[in-house]
């Protein structure tokens, strides 16, 4: 998980996604970020 803190694309997706949380739907689309993003959620929200 952490490798894909330095992959730039990455990276752009999370901070779009904390400025805008409604473009969620946008990246969850994106077979790279899309994982991510489920696994950063389910340790947030519990």
């Amino acid at each position: 998980m952490l490798a894909a803190f330095k992959d730039p694309e990455v990276m752009a997706a999370l901070q779009d996604v904390m400025k805008n949380p409604a473009n969620l739907a946008k990246h969850q689309a994106n077979p790279k970020i899309a994982p991510l993003l489920a696994k950063m959620m389910s340790k947030f929200s519990g």
